[in-house]
Protein backbone atom coordinates (compact mmCIF):
# COMPACT_ATOMS: atom_id res chain seq x y z
CA UNK A 1 0.00 0.00 0.00
CA UNK A 2 1.22 3.48 -0.83
CA UNK A 3 0.17 6.85 0.49
CA UNK A 4 0.14 10.02 -1.57
CA UNK A 5 1.75 12.54 0.75
CA UNK A 6 1.60 16.11 -0.49
CA UNK A 7 3.64 18.77 1.37
CA UNK A 8 1.57 21.95 1.22
CA UNK A 9 2.55 25.55 1.87
CA UNK A 10 -0.07 26.04 4.56
CA UNK A 11 0.48 29.77 4.96
CA UNK A 12 0.40 30.63 1.26
CA UNK A 13 -2.43 28.26 0.35
CA UNK A 14 -4.68 28.43 3.41
CA UNK A 15 -3.36 31.36 5.51
CA UNK A 16 -2.66 28.91 8.35
CA UNK A 17 0.03 30.19 10.71
CA UNK A 18 0.90 26.77 12.18
CA UNK A 19 0.11 23.07 11.82
CA UNK A 20 -2.65 23.21 14.46
CA UNK A 21 -4.50 25.88 12.51
CA UNK A 22 -4.14 23.86 9.33
CA UNK A 23 -5.68 20.70 10.76
CA UNK A 24 -8.35 22.68 12.61
CA UNK A 25 -9.40 24.19 9.31
CA UNK A 26 -10.22 20.80 7.84
CA UNK A 27 -7.90 21.19 4.87
CA UNK A 28 -6.64 17.59 5.08
CA UNK A 29 -8.84 14.92 3.47
CA UNK A 30 -8.82 11.22 2.76
CA UNK A 31 -7.96 11.60 -0.93
CA UNK A 32 -4.67 13.41 -0.48
CA UNK A 33 -2.59 13.24 2.66
CA UNK A 34 -1.73 16.96 2.79
CA UNK A 35 1.07 17.76 5.19
CA UNK A 36 1.50 21.42 6.16
CA UNK A 37 4.99 22.84 5.76
CA UNK A 38 6.29 26.29 6.63
CA UNK A 39 9.32 28.36 5.75
CA UNK A 40 12.47 26.74 7.08
CA UNK A 41 12.89 23.32 8.72
CA UNK A 42 9.80 21.14 9.22
CA UNK A 43 9.80 17.93 11.26
CA UNK A 44 7.05 15.58 10.11
CA UNK A 45 6.21 12.57 12.29
CA UNK A 46 3.82 9.74 11.53
CA UNK A 47 2.55 6.44 12.96
CA UNK A 48 0.86 3.49 11.29
CA UNK A 49 -2.09 1.73 12.91
CA UNK A 50 -3.93 -1.43 11.77
CA UNK A 51 -7.63 -2.21 12.18
CA UNK A 52 -6.89 -3.86 15.50
CA UNK A 53 -5.59 -0.58 16.90
CA UNK A 54 -1.96 -1.68 17.03
CA UNK A 55 0.34 1.29 16.33
CA UNK A 56 3.81 1.29 14.90
CA UNK A 57 6.62 3.25 16.39
CA UNK A 58 6.74 6.94 15.52
CA UNK A 59 8.75 7.88 12.45
CA UNK A 60 10.17 11.31 11.82
CA UNK A 61 11.53 13.04 8.72
CA UNK A 62 12.83 16.56 8.31
CA UNK A 63 11.77 18.65 5.33
CA UNK A 64 13.41 21.97 4.61
CA UNK A 65 11.09 24.27 2.74
CA UNK A 66 11.63 27.69 1.21
CA UNK A 67 9.22 29.98 -0.61
CA UNK A 68 11.96 32.40 -1.63
CA UNK A 69 12.36 32.81 -5.35
CA UNK A 70 15.83 31.82 -6.60
CA UNK A 71 18.35 34.50 -7.48
CA UNK A 72 18.34 34.89 -11.24
CA UNK A 73 19.94 37.51 -13.47
CA UNK A 74 20.91 37.70 -17.13
CA UNK A 75 23.09 40.55 -18.35
CA UNK A 76 22.78 41.58 -22.00
CA UNK A 77 25.63 43.23 -23.85
CA UNK A 78 25.12 46.97 -24.21
CA UNK A 79 25.87 48.67 -27.49
CA UNK A 80 25.44 52.21 -28.82
CA UNK A 81 25.35 50.98 -32.42
CA UNK A 82 23.80 48.13 -34.35
CA UNK A 83 25.77 44.95 -34.89
CA UNK A 84 25.25 41.48 -36.34
CA UNK A 85 25.32 39.65 -32.98
CA UNK A 86 24.40 40.54 -29.39
CA UNK A 87 25.71 38.43 -26.49
CA UNK A 88 24.22 37.74 -23.06
CA UNK A 89 25.24 35.67 -20.04
CA UNK A 90 23.68 34.34 -16.84
CA UNK A 91 25.39 36.07 -13.92
CA UNK A 92 23.19 34.77 -11.08
CA UNK A 93 21.37 31.43 -10.76
CA UNK A 94 21.20 30.27 -7.16
CA UNK A 95 18.66 28.81 -4.74
CA UNK A 96 18.47 27.82 -1.06
CA UNK A 97 17.58 24.31 -2.28
CA UNK A 98 20.86 22.50 -1.67
CA UNK A 99 19.76 19.01 -2.72
CA UNK A 100 18.97 19.94 -6.30
CA UNK A 101 20.39 22.58 -8.62
CA UNK A 102 17.81 24.99 -10.09
CA UNK A 103 16.88 24.42 -13.72
CA UNK A 104 16.65 27.11 -16.37
CA UNK A 105 14.02 27.14 -19.12
CA UNK A 106 13.29 29.33 -22.13
CA UNK A 107 9.64 30.02 -22.81
CA UNK A 108 8.41 29.20 -26.29
CA UNK A 109 6.42 32.39 -26.87
CA UNK A 110 4.65 30.97 -29.91
CA UNK A 111 3.26 27.94 -28.02
CA UNK A 112 -0.10 27.92 -26.25
CA UNK A 113 1.16 26.11 -23.12
CA UNK A 114 4.38 25.56 -21.18
CA UNK A 115 4.96 22.00 -22.44
CA UNK A 116 7.09 23.42 -25.24
CA UNK A 117 9.43 25.29 -22.88
CA UNK A 118 13.04 24.29 -23.47
CA UNK A 119 15.46 23.21 -20.74
CA UNK A 120 18.59 25.34 -21.14
CA UNK A 121 21.99 24.04 -20.05
CA UNK A 122 24.03 26.89 -21.54
CA UNK A 123 24.76 29.99 -19.50
CA UNK A 124 25.98 32.27 -22.29
CA UNK A 125 24.24 33.17 -25.54
CA UNK A 126 24.75 34.97 -28.84
CA UNK A 127 21.65 36.34 -30.56
CA UNK A 128 21.65 37.05 -34.29
CA UNK A 129 18.00 38.06 -34.64
CA UNK A 130 15.88 40.77 -33.04
CA UNK A 131 13.20 39.27 -30.80
CA UNK A 132 11.86 38.95 -27.28
CA UNK A 133 13.36 36.39 -24.89
CA UNK A 134 11.79 35.05 -21.69
CA UNK A 135 13.65 32.70 -19.33
CA UNK A 136 12.75 31.34 -15.91
CA UNK A 137 14.67 29.54 -13.18
CA UNK A 138 12.87 26.74 -11.33
CA UNK A 139 14.20 25.43 -8.02
CA UNK A 140 13.44 22.20 -6.20
CA UNK A 141 10.59 23.80 -4.23
CA UNK A 142 8.79 24.93 -7.37
CA UNK A 143 9.75 28.59 -6.89
CA UNK A 144 10.24 30.62 -10.06
CA UNK A 145 12.24 33.67 -11.08
CA UNK A 146 11.82 35.30 -14.49
CA UNK A 147 14.12 37.30 -16.74
CA UNK A 148 12.78 38.99 -19.85
CA UNK A 149 14.55 41.21 -22.37
CA UNK A 150 14.35 42.33 -25.98
CA UNK A 151 17.11 42.11 -28.59
CA UNK A 152 16.67 45.11 -30.90
CA UNK A 153 20.11 46.14 -32.17
CA UNK A 154 20.91 43.27 -34.54
CA UNK A 155 21.31 44.49 -38.12
CA UNK A 156 22.03 42.39 -41.21
CA UNK A 157 20.83 44.86 -43.86
CA UNK A 158 23.52 46.70 -45.80
CA UNK A 159 23.05 50.47 -46.16
CA UNK A 160 22.74 52.11 -49.56
CA UNK A 161 24.54 55.20 -50.86
CA UNK A 162 23.75 57.48 -53.78
CA UNK A 163 25.61 60.44 -55.27
CA UNK A 164 23.22 63.38 -55.09
CA UNK A 165 25.60 66.17 -56.12
CA UNK A 166 28.69 65.59 -58.27
CA UNK A 167 30.92 68.42 -59.52
CA UNK A 168 33.86 67.64 -61.78
CA UNK A 169 37.19 69.38 -61.56
CA UNK A 170 37.35 72.68 -63.47
CA UNK A 171 40.23 74.68 -64.92
CA UNK A 172 40.44 78.47 -64.58
CA UNK A 173 43.03 80.56 -66.47
CA UNK A 174 43.85 84.00 -65.17
CA UNK A 175 46.38 86.62 -66.29
CA UNK A 176 49.31 87.01 -63.94
CA UNK A 177 49.66 90.75 -64.59
CA UNK A 178 48.16 93.42 -66.76
CA UNK A 179 51.10 95.80 -66.34
CA UNK A 180 52.59 96.26 -69.84
CA UNK A 181 55.93 97.15 -68.35
CA UNK A 182 56.26 93.93 -66.35
CA UNK A 183 58.61 91.23 -67.59
CA UNK A 184 55.86 88.59 -67.42
CA UNK A 185 53.47 90.52 -69.58
CA UNK A 186 50.99 88.25 -71.24
CA UNK A 187 51.65 85.23 -69.03
CA UNK A 188 48.74 83.39 -67.48
CA UNK A 189 48.18 81.11 -64.48
CA UNK A 190 46.05 77.98 -64.65
CA UNK A 191 44.16 77.03 -61.48
CA UNK A 192 42.33 73.69 -61.18
CA UNK A 193 39.53 73.35 -58.64
CA UNK A 194 39.10 69.98 -56.94
CA UNK A 195 36.04 67.89 -57.72
CA UNK A 196 33.37 67.63 -55.05
CA UNK A 197 30.40 65.39 -54.35
CA UNK A 198 27.66 64.68 -51.84
CA UNK A 199 26.45 61.21 -50.90
CA UNK A 200 23.06 60.38 -49.43
CA UNK A 201 23.19 57.30 -47.19
CA UNK A 202 20.03 55.33 -46.43
CA UNK A 203 19.48 52.49 -43.99
CA UNK A 204 16.55 50.82 -42.27
CA UNK A 205 18.22 51.58 -38.92
CA UNK A 206 18.74 54.84 -37.11
CA UNK A 207 22.03 56.29 -38.36
CA UNK A 208 22.67 58.24 -35.16
CA UNK A 209 26.16 57.38 -33.87
CA UNK A 210 26.68 55.14 -36.89
CA UNK A 211 30.24 54.56 -38.01
CA UNK A 212 30.05 55.19 -41.76
CA UNK A 213 32.92 53.88 -43.87
CA UNK A 214 33.14 54.63 -47.58
CA UNK A 215 35.69 53.04 -49.90
CA UNK A 216 36.35 55.40 -52.80
CA UNK A 217 37.88 53.92 -55.96
CA UNK A 218 39.60 56.19 -58.47
CA UNK A 219 41.88 55.79 -61.51
CA UNK A 220 45.06 57.60 -62.40
CA UNK A 221 46.17 57.57 -66.05
CA UNK A 222 49.32 58.60 -67.92
CA UNK A 223 49.02 59.37 -71.60
CA UNK A 224 51.73 58.59 -74.12
CA UNK A 225 54.07 61.57 -74.54
CA UNK A 226 54.94 63.06 -77.98
CA UNK A 227 58.25 61.17 -78.17
CA UNK A 228 56.38 57.87 -78.00
CA UNK A 229 58.68 56.65 -75.21
CA UNK A 230 56.17 56.59 -72.34
CA UNK A 231 53.69 53.78 -72.07
CA UNK A 232 50.02 54.29 -71.29
CA UNK A 233 49.35 53.07 -67.78
CA UNK A 234 46.26 52.87 -65.61
CA UNK A 235 46.43 52.50 -61.85
CA UNK A 236 43.39 51.78 -59.71
CA UNK A 237 43.58 52.98 -56.14
CA UNK A 238 41.24 53.09 -53.18
CA UNK A 239 40.79 55.27 -50.12
CA UNK A 240 38.75 54.45 -47.02
CA UNK A 241 36.83 57.35 -45.54
CA UNK A 242 35.45 56.93 -42.01
CA UNK A 243 33.08 59.34 -40.34
CA UNK A 244 30.34 59.39 -37.75
CA UNK A 245 26.81 60.63 -38.34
Amino acid sequence: MMFDVKPTDAKAMFQAEDAAAFYAGGYANADVCAVPVFEGSNTISYELMNVGGVKSQRHEVEIYYSAKAPDFKIEVEESEASRQSISAAVTEADSTMVAKDPEMYEVNLSASDDTADTLIKERSFAYTENQRHLYYLLDGYGNLSYQQFYITDVDHTAPTAEFTVLKSATSEITAISTDSTAQNEGETDEHITNPSFEIEIRDDRNLKNANIQLIMWYRQTMDMDPTGMALITAVWSSQRISTRV
